[in-house]
């Protein structure tokens, strides 16, 4: 944003930073997390920066920002100066739908600066249907009772692959663990049913990825109530492009008729 100042004189700003979302009358899933000052003008000296937070009347997650900055203009003539903040954003993805497009606002008199996010669906290679996007949200949701049916033998294609972008899982960091839980999963890499969790090394050619390292294996657990199978990798990306997405895959040779993925989820370890 750009402010201007006469020389030698002291100035207060009051910004507005919110969050919404656009594209329904969904609640905002975008939550303010922190704001601070990245650059200011040379002829200007921050005295005071202060960040109030809130939540605005249609939303209960932080979404709201009271932002007060005082300076002064130590230049010798009035001067215009553009100011820059950075704002980091969480995902609520409890409320967040794949698709939608949240806009972070910042308002300044009758100055309005916008930037819009869009919820990049997940890729699943051959759902030319939608059967398994139209449930994708119930495995985001943080319920273990609401579950995605899983292709079985005979279906096209007889497995899942998804390529997810880990910011749908609040991963930022180049290590972090993937919980993934259902009902009649296995954990194994290899055999009857299978369960991988990977990285891409290298671009993408025509949706598959030419080279990718997966995740280790850490622990399997059970959940007694809905006879769940919890398993969780460790996953040590090396940069920003490989962490940003994360692709699972998990098929199954035996007869089992019926089998879930019921919780998708994601926690950073540094």
């Amino acid at each position: 944003m750009t402010i201007s100042t006469l020389k030698d004189s002291a100035d207060i700003i009051t910004i507005n930073v919110s969050t919404h979302e656009i594209t329904t009358t969904n609640e905002p899933a975008l939550m303010i997390d922190t704001i601070r000052v990245h650059e200011i003008g040379a002829n200007f000296l921050c005295t005071n920066f202060t960040v109030t937070y809130n939540h605005t009347p249609v939303s209960s997650i932080q979404n709201l920002a009271i932002v007060t900055l005082h300076y002064i203009n130590i230049g010798k003539d009035e001067t215009s100066n553009n100011i820059m903040f950075e704002i980091d954003i969480k995902i609520d993805t409890s409320k967040a739908k794949l698709g939608d497009t949240h806009v972070v606002s910042a308002v300044l008199g009758e100055s309005v600066s916008e930037y819009n996010i869009s919820f990049n669906s997940p890729e699943v290679w051959g759902d030319d249907n939608g059967t398994i996007m139209s449930q994708l949200n119930e495995i985001f949701d943080g319920n273990h009772t609401t579950c995605l049916h899983l292709p079985v033998q005979g279906a096209v294609p007889p497995f899942l692959w998804m390529r997810i972008y880990t910011s749908w899982l609040n991963i930022s960091s180049t290590e972090y663990t993937v919980t993934v839980v259902g009902m009649r999963i296995s954990c194994a890499q290899h055999g009857q049913r299978i369960l991988q969790v990977s990285f891409p090394t290298t671009n993408s050619k025509e949706g598959f990825h030419g080279g990718v390292t997966f995740c280790i294996f850490i622990v399997e657990d059970v959940i007694p109530h809905g006879n769940l199978t919890k398993c969780v990798y460790k996953c040590q990306c090396k940069n920003s492009s490989e962490c940003q997405e994360m692709i699972l895959f998990m098929a199954k040779q035996d007869d089992i008729l019926e089998w879930s993925l019921c919780e998708l989820s994601a926690r950073k370890t540094h």
